[in-house]
């Protein structure tokens, strides 16, 4: 099961109904852009809210561990610099899941990725993070 299924199916009566409000929104509706990135935006805080109180319960990690280890370290950086976009996806950003799914990012497509054109750019990751972050994304096949 993918960490954005997991949240999605942990959402409350009432964050349903946000989230739906939200996707039907008939302002944002005019603008798939900014709709994506609302509803992005919430579903990012609604993760975080859940990582929280998980970390409140388990004494851990601010998130919870990956069934992979070796996918550990990536997910930590994923959830530092990346998930606020690429969690869920936006008009702009893929969401990891999408790139898993397809296969074709290498560690080179990453590193150019996050040095040029990129939203966030720069986001400077050593090799060795760029190596930990393609394990994570891989992961989520």
């Amino acid at each position: 099961m993918t960490e954005s299924a997991d949240i999605i199916r942990g959402l409350s009566d009432a964050e349903q109904a946000k989230l739906h409000a939200l996707i039907i929104d008939p302002i944002a509706k005019q603008n798939p852009k900014t709709r994506d990135h609302n509803v992005a935006d919430y579903l990012f805080e609604v993760h975080m809210r859940q990582c929280s109180e998980w970390a409140l319960t388990h004494g851990g990690p601010e998130c919870p561990p990956t069934a992979d280890a070796n996918a550990e370290p990536g997910k930590e950086i994923a959830d530092r610099q990346c998930n606020a976009c690429h969690l869920f996806g936006t008009f702009e950003a893929p969401p990891f899941r999408k790139l898993a799914v397809a296969g074709t990012l290498t560690e080179k497509k990453l590193a150019d990725a996050l040095g040029h054109g990129h939203a966030m750019s720069p986001i400077t990751l050593a090799a060795a993070q760029l190596s930990d972050l393609l394990i994570y994304i891989r992961s989520l096949r």
